[in-house]
């Protein structure tokens, strides 16, 4: 079990910029039990933040803002072993991003829920190559009339690799194909 609580402070000196919360919130939680055929991985981020958008905006669309916001990820991984190399795993995640004011917030909130699929074969201890699948769904709350709430469903196939260097870290890489469908936004 780890879990880490990161506040960060910041006070401008400048009368030009005044940011309206100055103290951030960062909590991670992980918890993996394993089993000889059964291995759980839970973990949950939590941020709330004003100035930190890449947590509300990880395909780094935004990178400033002055709106509070909160975030939050649940995230879980059941793993269950086919053998000593093979194992299939589940991965169900969900995200939720909300501004407090939507309508100055330089991004936009929105709500993910995914679940991956994926087949492993360990080439070595620390060395696992993997196949996926994986469906999702998002919908974006927008404050903008113009465009207005946008809703996709994805689906991603594809393959990775996945090395781990010690307990804490861990690298990887997947190539994948992604096929996206958007409903609403303007007509």
């Amino acid at each position: 079990v780890r879990w880490v609580y990161s506040p960060v402070y910041r006070d401008y000196k400048s009368p030009r910029f005044e940011e309206s919360t100055p103290l951030s919130h960062f909590f991670d939680f992980e918890a993996t039990p394993v089993g000889p055929v059964l291995s759980l991985r839970c973990s949950y981020h939590y941020a709330r933040a004003t100035i930190e958008l890449q947590e509300a905006a990880p395909g780094g669309e935004a990178f400033f803002g002055t709106t509070p916001f909160t975030t939050q990820s649940p995230e879980l991984e059941i793993t269950v072993a086919m053998g000593p190399r093979d194992s299939i795993a589940v991965l169900p995640r969900y995200t939720d991003v909300t501004f407090d004011e939507q309508a100055w917030a330089a991004f936009f909130g929105y709500q993910t829920r995914l679940i991956e699929t994926r087949w492993q074969h360990a080439v070595s201890q620390p060395t696992q190559v993997f196949v996926y699948y994986t469906l999702e769904s998002t919908d974006q709350d927008r404050a903008d009339p113009f465009f207005g709430d946008v809703s996709l469903d994805a689906a991603t196939a594809g393959i990775g690799l996945r090395e781990t260097l010690n307990q804490e870290v861990v690298t990887g890489v997947h190539l994948g194909y992604k096929k996206i469908g958007f409903k609403g936004g303007s007509k």
